[in-house]
């Protein structure tokens, strides 16, 4: 069980993902959220099965940022 804290915004287009990858190189995604209607921190817990002990758990947050002149999108990815 993998228990982690996260801060979302209430802006539209925010991801959260995470992700296992197994020393075979096969890579999961373990959860994913969406932006939430409130800005503030909130606590999941998610289940998961790995095959070998050695393995590694990622997150990636990505923000679309909508302008009235463009749109970017920018990614933060943490280890």
């Amino acid at each position: 069980c993998l228990t982690y804290y996260y801060h979302m915004s209430t802006l539209n287009g925010d991801t959260l993902s995470v992700r296992k990858g197994e020393s075979n190189g096969v890579i999961d995604e373990i959860d994913h959220v969406t932006s939430i209607p409130m800005n503030a921190w909130k606590q999941r817990q998610v289940s998961f099965n790995a095959i070998a002990p050695d393995y590694t758990v990622r997150s990636r947050k990505e923000r679309n940022i909508i302008d009235s002149n463009r749109m970017s999108r920018s990614r933060s990815i943490c280890k």
